[in-house]
């Protein structure tokens, strides 16, 4: 009877340490996949905020350029179709076929800016929240037991949401005030 109590407490002392073992693989594992994904998505994050800004960017500049070249051939078109009395300027027979239109200002470019912006926005918003959803996971795993017991000492990931001042002051203060799009 000795031996078999002694090879029951050698068998679970074994049992013991390979759980041991494998659970401390498991969970160094499990933290180091969490890891890796929360820096790839974060990387990716960085991407989109890049392609957000020149998305937005670029069609602005597009924008701007067609307003500044509507502003400057519109006041000559207009002259020819009408004529100019005033400077002696005859009506143009090139510029008759325009008689029954004038020509307008197309606001397509800056609808389609308002669009991506909107669009850009909304997924930078969502790739952070994928950032966010990681970096809980990998805080989870090294505060809840049992996990936490096996991964003491292992370094928390440093992330802070990206957000304006004005959200901070909003959330520090408690008290949100009308925004005024463009800044007045």
């Amino acid at each position: 009877m000795n031996k078999a109590i002694v090879f029951g407490l050698i068998l679970v002392v074994a049992l013991g340490i390979v759980g041991y073992v494998a659970a401390n693989i498991t969970y160094s594992n499990q933290e180091a996949r969490l890891h890796n994904l929360f820096d790839t998505r974060y990387k990716d994050l960085q991407a989109v905020y890049d392609n957000t800004w020149k998305i937005i960017s670029q069609q602005a500049q597009v924008a701007e350029q067609y307003k500044d070249a509507f502003q400057e051939i519109y006041p000559e078109l207009i002259t020819r179709r009408y004529g100019d009395p005033s400077q002696g300027v005859e009506r143009d027979p090139l510029f008759l076929f325009i008689r029954e239109h004038n020509p307008q200002f197309d606001i397509g470019l800056y609808a389609k800016l308002s669009d991506s912006i909107s669009a850009e926005r909304t997924n930078f918003t969502r790739r952070q929240e994928l950032v966010n959803s990681v970096w809980q996971q990998h805080e989870n795993l090294l505060e809840v037991f049992p996990s936490s017991w096996f991964l003491r000492g292992v370094d928390h990931i440093d992330w802070e949401p990206i957000t304006s001042d004005q959200t901070k002051q909003v959330f520090e203060s408690g008290v949100e005030n009308d925004i005024s799009v463009f800044g007045e």
